[in-house]
């Protein structure tokens, strides 16, 4: 396995928003993200939107598998499409999305890994 390979996370986990719903299926740590984030920190995760409207400045949630731990609350600062920036996507879109303060560290043990 390449670093490059051992850097990105694949597995799938649920977003939520106010009216939309994700499945995420790829999380690129923060180094990747600031290539592409105005705020030059973040994560970029890749997902697939299953219902709703994802828009930029929207708040999601990354749910986590154990029902006693709360998840982990960040805003939408950038979405891209086919790598063009756009402002929204929609049910059937996959799309990346750059959340502004949260790290790979924080998104892992949500869902139960320990690394990349």
């Amino acid at each position: 396995m390449t670093t490059k390979q051992q850097n990105v996370w694949q597995n799938c986990f649920f977003m939520k928003g106010e009216g939309v719903d994700l499945l995420a299926t790829r999380v690129f740590p923060s180094s990747s993200a600031k290539r592409k984030c105005p705020s030059k920190k973040g994560t970029v995760i890749i997902a697939t939107v299953r219902s709703g409207k994802v828009v930029q400045g929207e708040l999601l949630e990354i749910t986590s598998f154990d029902p006693e731990s709360p998840g982990l609350k960040d805003t939408v600062i950038r979405i891209e499409k086919n790598h063009q920036p756009c402002e929204y996507a929609c049910p059937g879109d996959q799309v990346g999305i750059c959340l502004q303060n949260t790290s790979c560290k924080k998104i892992l043990p949500l869902l139960g890994k320990q690394s990349l």
